[in-house]
């Protein structure tokens, strides 16, 4: 190679890469490393935030009204923080899964209940459930009622005039009587004869020709008849309020549905079991000797829910010659045998004995208002009664389009109940049951739930009537037979959905009523015999919705009721057997009314109606020693019934009740005179009940009841009357609950003026005995501790 070439070669070594642009490659390699580094450090503390965030726990919950620990479904939870939300299941239950640990407000609402906030920590670890106690605000009105149609539906989409005592407002009435929750219902009243149980319940003037029990007004509890199948409810010894939950009861006519004698139904509902187990102690006392001790049970266990509540009350009473003693034990088993179907039973018994002050003259009553009355201190009338009583109802639906219910019953009842001049003595058994099954179908564009069903009902009562030799059994015998009492009905009934605005319901049942006497009493000759009642009702009604919060109804409904067997076993000739001339009650009913509700704030109702009575059955004043009944009137039942509620402020609510009756015979004629045109007696024209609650969020509540009652006739001829009057009851308590136990305290002071009144008129009395006294004011306390686990 020539020299210039190798020094060219050279030279071109020594001229490679300029030295600045070396520094300029350096220094990009020293920022692409450090970019990496800065992606590499940014990718850990990604990665440390990526395992940070699966650190993640569950909340779950259930959700529980803080009185009765049951279930409140349907009720909102939300997670403030992320804005999560989750609806509350039948069994109250709620669950957030996958929530980053933490601490997180929690707030749940539910129509009814003051809106909860608590605060929640959730960890990583797997906890228990989280319990959430709601306390419930001033209830203006029930979301649903199932006695009037047998299903489930909201109140605003029934046909007919229906009112609803929650367990809420029975807290401070239960331990009154049966009376003092029933009269808060327009076009209720309810009375009782004295401190014993002894009530009488009328709806809109029917089940008033009665001196004792209830007649024309179908009870039920748990939809299980307290009437026998003539329609009479000789007594409530049955029925203990301190198991109730709700009181549903629906005005006028229900023939279509509830058969013969059902011009008005009541039913008491009673509580289920907790879904948080408890044991409770309780004990009331107060004036005149009045000690009530109650022990409750109730609970779950996997698919059973089990209630047992056994009271005993002891009381000397207002009036002379009256105390009570009663033992009641109500059980209630309700069993899931699937999602879609469940078997319930109940069992209850009760032992009750009683003295019985009896009625007053009004001369008596100014005399000394405390006093028995003469005939009943003579003859130590009283009223001793044992019951047992089982029952079962099963319930499958099939999706949401077909039912399927049936229930059965069985009751044994003996009686001894020694009054004026007959001393009362027998045995009776009852049993029956009723199947429905409802299925939804569609017929052109309307929307069918039919509802097809039959029921059965018997009673055999064995009767042998003695002499009442000053309250034991005479030697002389009264009365000496079998009576067989047979009430079977078919029903159908149509709920259509018109449009989305209009419903409308039909209704027919065939009613079949058979009483039979077998006498055995022969000295004055054979008296069996039987009677035969039947008839077909009808009922049709609409609903108009015009928006969400207001609805119209209207309805024409029939009514049968049969003489009842204390009416048709009296014959008029005084002897044993039946009224052969006696015929069934017949009833027509039209009705309007409405529904306005704006949700949490205010509610009010109305009803116009006009009942008609053909043939209606009155006592005749006559009869030895129990006096007789004919068929003589034809009556005309016109009333007004108003009601509403507000909440007025913060914790402060207002109840208002009003009804106005126009009650009259236009057509009356017996032995004793013509009445036509005169009112009826037994009930007033105006009636007023207000109710001002409030409650604090602490458990600390208070109240006032008024009760205005206007004048009430006490015979046929208008001649007597019982005076108008007012009674106030003031009450007080206070509630606390804690995750494991609750306390809850209640003071009341009833008929707090002082005043003196009669509520309780006999009518027609033919010893002119027209009046129970009240009681003057009185006092009651009681203490409850329940204790959960």
């Amino acid at each position: 190679m020539p020299a210039a070439a190798v020094g060219a070669t050279f030279q071109m070594k020594r001229t490679g890469p300029d030295p600045r642009e070396e520094t300029t490659m350096n220094r990009k390699r020293i920022a692409s490393r450090l970019i990496a580094l800065a992606f590499c450090l940014a990718s850990a503390s990604f990665s440390a935030a990526a395992g940070a965030a699966v650190r993640t726990g569950k909340l779950v919950g259930k959700v529980l009204d803080a009185h009765g620990r049951t279930p409140v479904a349907r009720a909102t939870v939300t997670i403030v923080e992320i804005g999560k939300t989750a609806e509350v299941d039948a069994a109250g239950d709620f669950s957030f899964p996958g929530l980053p640990v933490g601490t997180y407000s929690v707030e749940i609402s539910a129509f009814g209940y003051k809106t909860l906030k608590e605060r929640v920590k959730v960890s990583e670890q797997e906890s228990r459930p989280v319990e959430f106690l709601m306390v419930v605000e001033p209830v203006l009105r029930e979301e649903v009622i199932v006695t009037a149609s047998g299903q489930p539906e909201p109140m605003e989409d029934l046909t007919q005039s229906v009112g609803v005592i929650t367990d809420r407002e029975l807290a401070v009435t239960k331990a009154v009587g049966l009376d003092e929750a029933l009269n808060e219902i327009p076009g209720v009243k309810a009375e009782s004869q004295a401190e014993t149980q002894e009530v009488r319940i009328s709806i809109r003037g029917r089940g008033l020709n009665t001196s004792f029990g209830i007649r024309s007004i179908r009870m039920l509890v748990d939809g299980i008849p307290e009437s026998d199948s003539t329609g009479e409810t000789s007594d409530l010894t049955g029925i203990d309020l301190d198991s109730a939950e709700r009181l549903e009861i629906v005005k006028g006519p229900m023939a279509a549905q509830y058969g013969a004698s059902s011009s008005g139904v009541v039913n008491v509902i009673t509580e289920k079991g907790s879904a948080v187990p408890f044991i409770e102690a309780k004990t009331l006392f107060g004036s005149y000797g009045f000690w009530k001790n109650q022990g409750k049970l109730s609970g779950n266990y996997k698919r059973l829910n089990y209630l047992l509540n056994f009271t005993r009350t002891d009381k000397d009473g207002y009036r002379e010659h009256e105390n009570l003693r009663a033992y009641h034990l109500n059980s209630r088993l309700d069993l899931k045998l699937g999602e879609r179907s469940g078997l319930t039973f109940f069992f209850r018994t009760a032992d009750t004995a009683s003295q019985l002050p009896g009625n007053l003259s009004a001369a008596e009553l100014r005399a000394d208002r405390r006093q028995a009355s003469f005939l009943f201190k003579l003859f130590d009338a009283q009223s001793n009664i044992t019951r047992e009583q089982f029952g079962t109802n099963f319930n499958r639906q099939w999706g949401d389009d077909k039912s399927l219910s049936a229930m059965f019953y069985f009751r044994h009842l003996n009686f001894q109940v020694p009054v004026p001049f007959v001393f009362l003595n027998g045995q009776r058994n009852s049993f029956g049951g009723d199947v429905r099954y409802s299925f939804k179908r569609a017929v052109g564009k309307t929307k069918n739930t039919f509802t097809l069903g039959a029921e059965l009902q018997h009673d055999h009562e064995a009767r042998k009537d003695f002499d009442n030799n000053a309250g034991t059994k005479g030697a002389g015998v009264q009365r000496d037979e079998t009576r067989r009492l047979y009430n079977t009905g078919l029903y159908l009934l149509d709920s259509m959905r018109i449009t989305e605005k209009l419903d409308f319901r039909i209704g027919l049942n065939y009613s079949r009523v058979h009483v039979r006497i077998d006498d055995f009493l022969l000295t004055d000759g054979n008296d069996s015999g039987e009677r035969l009642f039947d008839k077909l009702s009808y009922q049709f009604g609409a609903t108009y919705h015009f928006k969400p919060a207001f609805s119209l109804y209207s309805n024409v409904s029939t009514g049968f009721d049969p003489p009842t067997i204390t009416e048709i076993g009296r014959n008029p000739q005084g002897k044993g057997g039946l009224n052969p001339d006696l015929r069934p009650e017949r009833s027509t009913s039209y009705e309007i009314g409405g529904l306005y509700t704006l949700p949490r704030k205010v509610y009010l109702n109305f009803s116009l109606f006009r009942l008609r009575v053909n043939d209606e059955i009155v006592p005749t004043g006559i009869g030895f020693p129990q006096e007789t009944f004919i068929n003589a009137a034809q009556a005309i039942h016109n009333g007004l019934e108003l009601g509403g509620g507000a909440n007025l402020y913060k914790d402060l609510s207002l109840r208002v009740g009003y009804t106005y009756s126009d009650f009259y015979y236009r057509r009356f004629v017996n032995g004793f005179g013509d009445f036509s045109g005169r009112r009826i007696p037994g009930i007033p024209v105006n009636r007023l009940f207000a109710s001002l609650r409030y409650a604090h969020h602490s458990g600390l509540y208070s109240g006032l009841d008024l009760q205005a009652v206007g004048k009430i006739f006490a015979d046929d001829a208008n001649t007597v009357a019982n005076n108008s009057y007012q009674v106030a009851n003031w009450y007080g308590g206070y509630d606390r609950y804690f995750k494991r136990f609750s306390l809850r305290l209640l003071y009341r002071v009833n008929n707090l003026f002082n005043d003196q009144y009669s509520s309780y008129i006999v009518v027609n009395d033919r010893f002119g005995g027209y009046f129970y006294p009240s009681p003057t004011r009185n006092h009651l306390g009681s203490v409850a501790f329940a204790w959960y686990f």
